[in-house]
């Protein structure tokens, strides 16, 4: 029963590092990808019709 103390303190390391690298994962997929986001408009030479 010695062992308990530590062996608790490598859980919560093993669950908090999971858990950083979820919230890691979860903020790059919201910043990086914007499904909902428009796309900017052309303008300029890259015109197929010339006025």
């Amino acid at each position: 029963m010695d062992r308990q103390p530590q062996a608790r303190r490598g859980m919560m390391i093993f669950v908090a590092t999971i858990f950083i690298l979820a919230c890691l994962i979860a903020v790059y997929f919201t910043f990086e990808f914007h499904p909902g986001e428009p796309a900017p408009p052309t303008t300029g030479g890259a015109s197929s019709q010339v006025q």
